[in-house]
């Protein structure tokens, strides 16, 4: 008996300190002393995202493969409210992209000027990015909310270090051959610039965004004749 008593005297408990909590207040400084959280002055979180390379604009020589490419990003942001429905923030993150480099029958194989060219002649060769970057943003609130992320737009611009740079061919070998399979990985690739500046988006709800990074910058160094790859990629951000 007594144990029912003191769990019904807990369940009572809890919803009466549940039904407290502020859900939809825009005013939501006047209901909490934190001056940290979500929906407060400043709030940091990490996150992680999973985005595709968009092959939207392809041109022959360095065209990618849509399966075979795309980025995880992970990260830390931070947030600074300056109104209700305005904050300006810093992110800091780490990537891998990897483009899965198309082979093209009809491309002329010239590896010195463009070295994507030999795609024809291996079974597979994709590109590996890992990169440092950082970025400053603006966020606009939409609506109101309580002491959580709610729904924003986040328009900035980032900059990325492209620390490791590898070409990675994949071959199977001749019938006959002493080997059946081979992995070629070049590193600290010349003909990729060191650093990228992109711009960035994001439309979130709550701990869930979907983003877009568009890069602005010439991802092939000059002096060889290989096209841009495609500088778009889009996917999923979730919050923690």
């Amino acid at each position: 008996m007594k144990s029912y008593l003191l769990f019904l005297f807990l369940t009572f408990l809890y919803f009466g300190l549940s039904a407290q909590d502020v859900i939809m207040d825009k005013d939501v400084d006047e209901q909490y002393q934190d001056k940290k959280g979500p929906n407060m002055r400043q709030y940091g979180h990490i996150y992680e995202s999973f985005g595709l390379v968009v092959p939207y604009n392809e041109v022959s020589g360095a065209k990618t493969d849509l399966l075979r490419s795309g980025e995880i990003i992970v990260g830390y942001r931070y947030k600074l409210k300056l109104l209700s429905f305005y904050a300006i923030g810093y992110d800091l993150s780490y990537s891998f992209k990897r483009y899965g480099i198309q082979a093209e029958d009809a491309l002329p194989v010239d590896v010195a000027s463009n070295p994507f060219s030999q795609a024809s002649l291996v079974k597979s060769m994709s590109l590996g990015l890992a990169t440092l970057g950082g970025e400053v943003y603006n966020r606009i609130n939409v609506g109101k909310r309580g002491n959580v992320l709610g729904n924003y737009l986040d328009i900035g611009i980032k900059g990325e270090w492209n620390y490791g740079r590898r070409l990675i061919i994949k071959d199977i070998a001749p019938d006959g051959d002493y080997y059946e399979k081979s992995r070629l990985v070049q590193r600290n690739l010349n003909y990729i610039e060191k650093f990228s500046a992109l711009v960035t988006a994001r439309i979130g709800i709550n701990k869930l965004a979907l983003y877009g990074n568009y890069r602005i910058s010439d991802l092939i160094s000059s002096g060889y004749t290989s096209p841009e790859l495609p500088p778009l990629t889009a996917g999923i951000e979730f919050s923690f």
